[in-house]
């Protein structure tokens, strides 16, 4: 779970995320995407959760107006 949501934090770009996440600390939010660390769960899932919202606006931008993500 955790290479994915590294995967597309990289993708969106990491202070896009980590801002739309509301993470305060930036350390923090680098260091759960490290993939030798253990990760705090918390942090995570605040991540997921922006990259998902991110997602669903990009994807919303590109479809025509007449379909509803």
């Amino acid at each position: 779970m955790q290479a994915a949501i590294r995967s597309y934090v990289e993708l969106f770009g990491h202070g896009v995320v980590i801002a739309r996440a509301g993470i305060k600390s930036r350390t923090s939010a680098y260091r759960s995407l490290k993939p030798e660390t253990k990760p705090n769960f918390a942090t995570l899932v605040q991540l997921a959760h922006a990259v998902i919202e991110i997602a669903k606006e990009q994807v919303g931008e590109s479809l025509p107006k007449s379909v509803t993500v």
